[in-house]
């Protein structure tokens, strides 16, 4: 089961590799599409307010690289079958699965909502991807607080090592070094409950990332995308009835 339980993360970590990349790539193009398509124009002067387009932008982008999400979560539910898997680690993996999805999907289309073309747009969203990969690898080749570092600032690293084994949940239980981890050549998780906080921390911080990038993106729609805003009367109002002669 250790063995299997190695061989998931591994798995999984090439899968989420190319996942994270299918989604980020895909919202980086979605808005920049439309414009070249000139079908961006007849959207925008919908009533459809900009929250509602780019949330339906960003979650057309999860829905369309769905299958190799439920490839995904197929390999996770074998592996928690097979007892490989503890069902805390399957529920770790799920959550820290949707806010990465969430960020990566949020990045990809406020780059689009800002970029003139599909070039410019990925190139945006390549250099903090190509970031995350290579902060994760940190734990495999500098030992101490890297690897703190890297589970608070590594999706991918987040999404592997939340895969936990039923040994890694009983070290976590009796606040010990992960020795599964150890085994596979993590050489800073020494202290379980550090591992995990900073993990915690890490998939608390994609969620709120995700979010803010999409509030901004909201609050910037008009000015980007080139809609008139409608104007408001700012003086105010008198509700007072009228007065009656005597």
């Amino acid at each position: 089961r250790l063995d299997f339980n190695i061989a998931l993360r591994q798995l999984t970590g090439g899968l989420a590799f190319i996942y994270y990349l299918v989604i980020a790539g895909a919202a980086a193009e979605s808005i920049v599409n439309e414009r070249e398509r000139d079908t961006w124009l007849g959207l925008i002067v919908t009533p459809l307010s900009g929250w509602e387009i780019l949330r339906a932008k960003m979650l057309g982008v999860i829905w369309k690289t769905r299958p190799l999400g439920l490839v995904i979560l197929a390999t996770w539910i074998v592996g928690l079958s097979t007892g490989a898997l503890h069902p805390l680690g399957f529920l770790a993996a799920v959550a820290v699965a949707g806010a990465s999805c969430g960020l990566f999907a949020a990045l990809g289309v406020t780059m689009s909502l800002w970029s003139s073309d599909r070039n410019q747009a990925t190139g945006r969203v390549i250099v903090p991807l190509t970031l995350s990969f290579t902060v994760g690898a940190f734990p495999f080749m500098i030992p101490g607080l890297a690897s703190v570092a890297a589970a608070i600032g590594s999706p991918p690293f987040q999404l592997w090592a939340a895969l936990l084994s039923y040994d890694d949940v009983r070290d976590l239980i009796r606040s010990r070094g992960l020795s599964h981890f150890a085994v596979i050549g993590v050489r800073g998780a020494t202290d379980a409950r550090l591992f995990l906080t900073a993990w915690l921390f890490g998939v608390v911080a994609q969620a709120v990332g995700g979010l803010i990038l999409s509030r901004n993106a909201v609050r910037g729609f008009a000015a980007a995308v080139g809609r008139p805003i409608r104007g408001r009367s700012d003086a105010p109002r008198d509700c007072s009835p009228p007065s009656i002669a005597p």
